[in-house]
């Protein structure tokens, strides 16, 4: 059956939801029973860095798979947001999630990597088609022009700083931060200076140096 799906690609550049894209997402939503746990087309919203691809079977009116990404071509970098596929439900549509993938790369043969957080269940998947980790306790990395150890890096600096930020947030731990951001901002301190702290006391610690 994935033979009859064809991919279909949406680019939000007017940050309005393309009519065609409309009509898949209310498919989709009737069909919703056939997918497990991720639902790229809810609560969709548009914005010029979001692309979704679709998988669709227009001669049965069947969602087939879906995928949703952010595009950075500041530095030519793809993130997968969200993926889902048929096959979670129905062994026929075995494939959809690596076609959609391959459309993907084959319209950004000029950028450099595509990455994703994977959920555990998932993640076999992935590796399975070459996605690897290079190190990253995070993210998982598939090149497609090039991919160097300080990109890796950056991202997991940049990964470990929000999950600082929402561990303080948390503990209500607000004035912290504030300091926070303040210093980063004012270049007192940088992302990669807090790459190693992993706790709230650690990262209390520090600031309070300051």
């Amino acid at each position: 059956m994935s033979e009859s799906c064809s991919i279909y690609r949406f680019d939000c550049n007017d940050e309005e939801i393309p009519p065609n894209l409309q009509y898949l997402i209310s498919i989709a939503k009737q069909q919703k029973i056939a997918f497990k746990d991720i639902f790229p087309w809810e609560d969709y919203s548009c914005s010029s860095d979001i692309v979704s691809y679709v998988a669709f079977d227009p001669g049965n009116q069947v969602i087939c798979g879906w995928i949703k990404i952010i595009v950075f071509p500041e530095d030519k970098r793809i993130y997968i947001s969200l993926l889902s596929s048929r096959s979670s439900t129905d062994p026929n549509y075995r494939g959809i999630g690596t076609k959609l993938i391959n459309n993907i790369i084959s319209d950004f043969r000029d950028y450099n990597f595509i990455y994703l957080q994977p959920t555990f269940k998932a993640r076999s998947f992935y590796l399975h088609i070459g996605f690897k980790d290079y190190g990253s306790p995070y993210y998982l990395f598939k090149p497609i022009a090039k991919i160097e150890t300080s990109d890796v890096q950056k991202l997991d600096n940049e990964y470990n700083y929000n999950l600082l930020i929402i561990a303080l947030e948390s503990e209500g731990l607000d004035r912290y931060v504030r300091k926070l951001e303040r210093l980063i901002d004012k270049k007192e301190l940088s992302i990669n200076d807090i790459a190693n702290i992993k706790t709230v006391d650690d990262i209390v610690l520090l600031l309070n140096t300051f």
